[in-house]
């Protein structure tokens, strides 16, 4: 009986545990009492824009009228010379999600809104930071929230971030944060 529990509650971490992000699909039920499936468009604070699947409508919600069913972004097929949202997704998730460890509690982040700037070749200053020469460098202001869960707490931290976002030597997207801001603090 008691490994059935822990099973139980494992999985109902796992959902929870599920980060409403742009691009997560979500099923809610409506005041009509059906079911429906969206797509979160766009987040500010604790309410959710959802875009309802096969319909003209959306609608502004809280995590708790619905249950994200898939958090993965949408694989956009990036055009090669300029990122999509999705490329700065994975790479910002790849690089600041992190799993427990002993000295480290569980990391995630959830995308809150990204906002692609002017693109330029990098310069003489972004190649002193590592950027290639000749890069072709498109600026990004990147709105997210780190989650840290401790054993007895989750912590939300929300931060913007000005980057440049740009293929490396290895043709792959990076990111480089060039400033942060705290806009809750």
């Amino acid at each position: 009986m008691k490994h059935i529990f822990i099973f139980i509650v494992g999985v109902i971490l796992c959902i929870s545990s599920y980060a409403q992000t742009i691009g997560s699909k979500v099923s809610l039920t409506a005041v009509d009492g059906k079911t429906y499936t969206g797509t979160i468009t766009e987040i500010q604070g604790e309410k959710y824009k959802i875009k309802y699947d096969g319909h003209d409508f959306d609608a502004w919600l809280t995590s708790n009228q619905f249950t994200v069913t898939d958090n993965n972004v949408p694989q956009q097929k990036s055009t090669g010379a300029k990122p999509t949202i999705a490329d700065v997704t994975k790479v910002i998730k790849a690089d600041w999600e992190k799993g427990p460890t002993s000295m480290e509690p569980k990391k995630t982040v959830t995308i809150n809104d990204i906002k692609f700037g002017a693109s330029e070749k990098s310069n003489y200053a972004m190649q002193l930071e590592g950027v290639p020469i000749g890069a072709l460098v498109t600026h990004a202001k990147i709105d997210f929230t780190e989650n840290k869960f401790y054993n007895n707490e989750t912590q939300h931290v929300r931060r913007i971030m000005t980057a440049w976002v740009y293929r490396d030597q290895f043709g792959e997207w990076a990111v480089m944060n060039t400033y942060t801001a705290y806009p809750d603090k």
